[in-house]
């Protein structure tokens, strides 16, 4: 403490200077302190001080010798690494920010432990203390599991496996039994956080299946290692922003879980694009309920109710220990191979279940005797809980009960006086709402309540019974309170709208006959509508349920009903793209009803053009989503192929006709913009089954190339035609003959593709099709035009249309220039930039490449992200296609942001974390990088 002379490298003139001042001062604290052992501390932020640091290295040996152990704390750089090794020093990989958090943390343990703080892990292994404020904050959507958590509460696993929600605490003390999947998928998720990359997990689970409970135990197992949490509110903005500020104060990927049973898979579609966009590192565990097995992958699990012979005897032993005089009946459980009975649940119920003989007489005596207004409240508790995997809160049933709305209800109460036992199907959860115990006591109650005593056929009646108790329920969520709570009314679409946690509006999917569960349990079609019908009457100002009633009434053939209660929806919402999106999928199913019927083809081609409308709408108002553009082209290749019926060779003998209706005749060049485009959104991942099969089937449409060109062909020389969308039909023929791959085109035909396109963009500048097309075309012209006359069509482009691509183009183009030297280049391309993130702000895919730099000059020096082939272990498959540029690091703002500066001014957009570099090390450091362009830079 006497030795506070602080002697700084960076204000010494010479090194000698201060080797020689640091050598007195070192052999002045030898003489004072030795012989006892010595360790030194070195904090080491700036690798550029290296060289101080060996003089340091070197003075401290030479004063202590052999009594001296070195520990040098440093964000990891190869030349500090060596040095420590070549003198002998420990070496410890940690930023100075998180060495001062594990400092803090340490003092704060002696002085008040865990119990009010708030301790996560870091990418270092520090502890990161967050304060109260931030804590708050980040706990408004998410469950952080910290460091204390687990460390209170009772020892005793009994009410967990009574069917209680499974604590921290019970993680802790192990009271949950292994399946056999939990290692696999905790190896999965622990490569994929080491990797800091934006991925997601899907557990896949039978109801009951304990797909919750291996999540959570993931969640535990790693909560020491990375940050962990579980989503309990999604707000997708928001939520996307705390989980980054997490992410931002550990310097470490984050685990979250998202329970299915909590979230709609819209929202979480959309905070993972958010998280992405963002380059946010976070794996996303999705724990899913589905009634039909998933097939397994290498980040899709299936987790089945029924347990193996392994998972088996743990459950008998942990249950025998707990309840040893239920050993036998334990015994003869666990040796029912492929029983359905063989399941975590079947296991407590034997253990704990008094005088359980089987599930129907454990239901029955419990809800013998009950009053009417008790079998009600069972009852509605077990749709929500089977249908919708909600609970429902105690105050919904206070006007079943005759209690004021104001005063605090007590459920438990309610079932006094001998119905009491009835309780042992029911459990409080958090925030005194109610479920039942299982999913398999849920559909027992509903059995056993919905048929009439006595009933030999229970399996038939119930679900004839179901529609009455359907429109029973939604009038008790309704309620007579108005308006009605956000939370009933996300009740009620659990239960009546979604089918597996999916709302099947505004997807390809909308076009099945698949409805929510409870839907398709009641047997007749009119009972369906009924109940549907029923919901709108009771709800009318949601938009969404009119939605889901047009979609039922569709599928069974109501056109004209399904297109007004599709209307009824617009008239609320009119700027729901999934609202629109539904209005074209009714009038495509009246369409193929119409053509089943041998409807003129003129008739089928109005609906297929008032259809198409709304799909554009859907497309304006969601611009970066698949399903508007996927929809139409499956409704085109249907409306072609309908049209073709009868005619061996559809291009020539129908599409090629001088008097085809225009609509039909564009059609093949329409499916094929948009299928174009929808690839385009993928941007690397392999794209859906939907577009796959669109993709086959405009294939066949083609048949002999050589025919389909030449009927083009001879459609393009009459002068009544309209000749763009000859000309583009004539580019996609030739595409499909080399199977879509531009590079495969051969010289002359890129040479008639260019000219095709060019006199489509000298008859309209602002064809963006065609300007789409030509920009893919030029770049393997021999003699490619120069970027500024490319500039020039792009700029009429942009200033007639105002679109987002044609600012993108803007953007890439002049960045271009400014990368072979263009002086005004690179300030135009700031200017394009901003205008391109401002028109993308609102996108999804606002963060992906679909343009890179790769060999060759000018517009040839473009390579587009379908050449890349797929995306693998955090970058392109067929990346050798592209060129590395040398640049210097000219800013670093924190682990996900920072810039390098390249040649002409250019400003390129990276993520230090993701590529080594750090802050306060790696500034002005010199690095090759391979460069691509995103809408938003």
């Amino acid at each position: 403490g006497r030795h506070d002379t602080l002697v700084s490298g960076s204000h010494m003139t010479w090194l000698k200077d201060y080797k020689r001042e640091l050598g007195r001062q070192l052999e002045a604290l030898a003489g004072a302190i030795s012989p006892a052992p010595v360790t030194v501390l070195v904090l080491c932020a700036d690798p550029a001080s290296r060289n101080y640091l060996r003089t340091l290295l070197e003075e401290l040996h030479g004063a202590f010798r052999d009594t001296i152990n070195v520990v040098i704390v440093s964000a990891s750089d190869r030349s500090i690494v060596e040095l420590a090794g070549a003198t002998g020093a420990d070496f410890v990989d940690m930023t100075f920010r998180n060495f001062c958090y594990g400092l803090a943390d340490h003092y704060a343990d002696l002085d008040e432990g865990d119990a009010q703080r708030h301790v996560l892990p870091s990418s270092s292994g520090a502890a990161i203390d967050v304060d109260s404020e931030d804590w708050l904050w980040l706990s408004e959507d998410l469950e952080l599991v910290h460091r204390a958590a687990g460390t209170t509460g009772t020892d005793g696993a009994t009410d967990y496996r009574l069917g209680s929600d499974l604590s921290w605490r019970n993680l802790h003390l192990r009271h949950d039994c292994d399946r056999d999947h939990t290692p696999i998928i905790r190896a999965q998720v622990e490569a994929d956080l080491r990797q800091r990359q934006t991925v997601r997990i899907n557990l896949y689970h039978e109801p009951g299946g304990g797909g919750t409970t291996v999540g959570k135990r993931v969640l535990w197992d790693l909560h020491s290692t990375f940050p962990a949490a579980i989503l309990q509110r999604c707000t997708p903005r928001d939520t996307a922003e705390r989980i980054a500020k997490v992410s931002a104060l550990t310097e470490s990927s984050v685990l979250v879980m998202v329970d299915g049973g909590r979230h709609s898979e819209r929202e979480i579609e959309d905070l993972y694009d958010l998280l992405r966009a963002g380059q946010t590192p976070v794996v996303l565990l999705q724990v899913l309920r589905r009634f039909q097995p998933q097939r397994s992958g290498k980040r899709q699990f299936w987790l089945d109710a029924r347990l193996t012979d392994r998972e088996a005897d743990r459950f008998r032993d942990a249950y025998s220990r707990a309840a040893p005089a239920k050993s036998s009946e334990l015994v003869a459980l666990a040796r029912q191979r492929n029983s359905e009975q063989r399941s975590a649940f079947f296991f407590g119920l034997t253990a704990f279940g008094r005088r359980f003989r089987g599930l129907t007489r454990y239901v029955g005596n419990r809800t013998e005797g009950l009053t009417e207004d008790q079998r009600r409240i069972l009852t509605y508790v077990a749709v929500a809980q089977y249908y919708g995997q909600q609970s429902i809160p105690a105050q919904a049933f206070a006007s079943i009960l005759g209690v004021p709305r104001s005063r605090k209800l007590n459920l438990g109460a309610a079932f006094a006086d001998g119905a009491e036992k009835a309780l042992e199907l029911l459990i409080e959860s958090g925030h005194r709402e109610w479920r039942t115990a299982h999913h398999l006591i849920a559909l027992e109650v509903m059995r056993l309540i919905l048929s009439p005593e006595g009933s030999n056929d229970r399996e038939r009646v119930w679900r004839q019974n179901l529609s009455s108790c359907a429109k029973e329920f939604a009038t008790f969520c309704q309620g007579d309170a108005q308006p009605v709570s956000d939370r009933l009314v996300e009740l009620v679409r659990r239960v009546f709208i979604y089918r597996d946690n999916i709302e099947m509006l505004g997807t390809e999917r909308a076009g099945q006959k698949q409805f929510a569960h409870l839907i398709e349990d009641i047997p007749s079609s009119h009972g369906r509508i009924d109940v549907l019908t029923h919901l709108t009457e009771h709800f009318p100002s949601e938009a969404h349920f009119h939605a889901h009633l047009g979609r039922l009434l569709s599928a069974i053939g109501e056109h004209d009903r399904a297109i007004q209660s599709v209307d009824r929806a617009l008239s609320l919402q009119a700027d729901d793209q999934v609202l629109h999106h539904m209005r074209g999928m009714a009038l495509r199913h009246s369409m193929r009803t119409a053509g089943a019927a041998k409807a003129p083809v003129g008739e089928l081609v109005g609906l297929a053009r008032e259809a198409a409308a709304s799909f554009e709408e859907a497309r304006r108002l969601r611009p970066d989503g698949p399903h508007g553009y996927v929809s139409e082209v499956q409704m085109l290749i249907g409306l072609v192929d309908h049209a073709g019926k009868g005619h061996r060779d559809v291009v020539r003998e129908v599409l090629a006709r001088p008097g085809t209706d225009p609509f039909l005749k564009g059609a093949l060049d329409r499916a094929e913009d948009l299928l174009d485009r929808a690839q385009h959104l993928y941007a690397g991942e392999a794209p859906s089954q939907y577009v796959l099969d669109c993709r086959a089937k405009l294939q066949a449409f083609y048949g002999n190339y050589n025919t389909a060109l030449q009927a083009w062909d001879s459609l393009l020389a009459r002068p009544e035609v309209a000749k763009p969308a000859a000309r583009r039909q004539i580019v996609w023929t030739m595409l499909r003959r080399r199977r879509g791959v531009w590079d495969d085109l051969k010289k002359r035909e890129i040479d008639r593709v260019r000219l095709l396109l060019e006199e489509n963009i000298e008859e309209e500048v602002n064809d963006s099709s065609s300007l789409r097309l030509w920009l893919r075309a030029v770049r393997l012209s021999e003699t490619p035009p120069s970027v500024e006359s490319i500039l020039e069509k792009v700029s009429y482009w942009k200033a007639t249309t105002g679109s987002l691509d044609a600012a993108y183009y803007l953007y890439v183009l002049h960045t271009l220039g400014a990368l072979e030297g263009s002086n005004q280049s690179a300030a135009e391309a700031e200017r394009a930039l901003e205008e391109c993130r401002k028109l993308a702000r609102f996108r999804r895919d606002r963060t992906r490449s679909f343009e890179w730099i790769g060999g060759g000059t000018g517009v040839g020096s473009l390579i587009h992200q379908s050449r890349l082939g797929k995306w693998m272990d955090g970058f392109w498959q067929s990346a050798d296609v592209l060129v590395r540029l040398s640049g210097r690091v000219g800013a670093i703002d924190g682990p996900q942001k920072g810039y390098v500066e390249l040649s002409g001014g250019v400003r390129a957009f990276f993520v230090p974390a993701k590529s080594g570099v750090h802050y306060g090390r790696d500034e002005n450091a010199l690095v090759e990088c391979y460069l691509g362009f995103s809408y938003d830079g």
